[in-house]
């Protein structure tokens, strides 16, 4: 049996559609940026090449259900008609964006490149569903707490019980976390469809991996709600 590595449906993204597993991806050489969960485990911190073997661990698991896997990173791009990088629609929340093409998010998109990449040479036991994760426009108040909810929370306390963690270790943990509860309870999630996704100028949006010449619809996108908090506008820098 041939198993694939393809996008992922928006009507598969809940609890009971397969397996999941959960990325915040991060490039360090040295330091564990990556966020991890699994279905089977806790959440925890990682570094790049722990994280790619296990995506290919899980995804060489004999197993009747595929692997969800879901990864905050850019998974489209969008040129416009001159052949310049443009935001997509999903980039943009009220006046705040985070457009694909900007900061870390290229060098994100080698990342899941070389993740997908090594996954492919590899000999997977399942199909691999991709999903966009999508966790930004977070308030920058130091001393916010609204951006999350009492169930994170809760997981966020009992995971530092167990390990010692900084401030980058739990952001990461985080994020994961969001996408999670994002995932399994419907009314924590807004889906957008790769037919919602848009230029902002006139011209394409496709698989981010085309770039690399792999033939890859372009995945379906989850924000986790609330993606906003209820901090006053005018304070948000404090």
């Amino acid at each position: 049996m041939t198993f694939e590595i393809k996008a992922g449906r928006a009507w598969e993204v809940c609890k009971k559609s397969g397996d999941w597993m959960i990325v915040d991806l991060g490039f360090s050489s040295k330091n564990p940026t990556c966020g991890v969960w699994t279905s089977a485990g806790n959440a925890r911190v990682a570094k790049f090449g722990d994280t790619v073997d296990a995506v290919i661990r899980a995804a060489g698991l004999t197993n009747s259900q595929p692997l969800n896997l879901l990864i905050e990173a850019p998974l489209s791009v969008a040129f416009d008609k001159r052949g310049n990088p443009t935001g997509r629609s999903c980039d943009y929340q009220g006046d705040e964006s985070r457009e694909w093409f900007l900061k870390a998010g290229p060098m994100m998109i080698i990342a899941a490149d070389r993740l997908l990449q090594k996954l492919q040479d590899n000999r997977i036991q399942r199909d691999v569903r991709l999903f966009e994760g999508f966790v930004s426009f977070k308030c920058k108040r130091k001393d916010c707490k609204g951006d999350t909810t009492p169930q994170i929370a809760d997981e966020l306390s009992r995971i530092q019980n167990d390990v010692r963690l900084n401030k980058k270790d739990l952001s990461h943990i985080k994020d994961v976390l969001k996408l999670k509860h994002a995932v399994y309870n419907p009314d924590q999630v807004r889906i957008i469809c790769p037919e919602e996704i848009k230029p902002i100028d006139d011209g394409n949006v496709f698989s981010a991996f085309r770039l690399a010449k792999w033939d890859l619809r372009i995945p379906p996108v989850i924000f986790p709600l609330p993606y906003t908090c209820a901090c006053p506008k005018t304070d948000a820098k404090k």
